[in-house]
């Protein structure tokens, strides 16, 4: 992406990265409903490139700070080892994600699609009272809004 300095200093994170932070911020885990279950976002800013485009200007990336949790991705703790989860992990992981997608599709003023949803995107963590994981939706570089 291509910008002079002066106009990526004024940037703001993307608009989905907005909507995201809003509804993060103003959700009240005492409220009946569903639970949300999102990766946390840290923060979000360009950075820029140490290499500039073939017309020398420069260029800049998009970069988003989420919050790691302690159990790895789906993907990376159990599927890539050909290991399948529990059951009752799983079962849990689907309530959880579903959750997760009907508050991003109902939370905020329009809703917003993840647009990359996979098992290396869906983490897990535990906490020292739980024995299952709660399953935590990541990685919103590709989300949109549904207009």
């Amino acid at each position: 992406w291509h910008a002079s300095t002066e106009e990526a200093q004024r940037l703001e994170a993307p608009r989905e990265i907005q909507v995201l932070r809003t509804i993060q911020t103003t959700f009240n885990p005492a409220e009946p409903g569903l639970p949300c279950y999102i990766t946390e976002l840290y923060g979000h800013e360009y950075i820029r490139s140490n290499h500039p485009d073939h017309d020398g200007r420069p260029r800049y990336h998009s970069v988003s700070y989420w919050k790691l949790y302690n159990g790895r991705s789906v993907y990376t703790r159990w599927l890539s080892g050909q290991v399948n989860p529990p059951v009752v992990a799983c079962a849990r992981m689907v309530r959880q994600v579903l959750s997760t997608l009907h508050y991003l599709y109902t939370a905020g003023p329009e809703p917003i699609f993840n647009g990359d949803s996979h098992f290396g995107n869906i983490w897990a963590h535990w906490t020292a009272e739980e024995p299952l994981p709660d399953f935590y939706l990541g990685d919103f570089s590709e989300a949109t809004l549904a207009e």
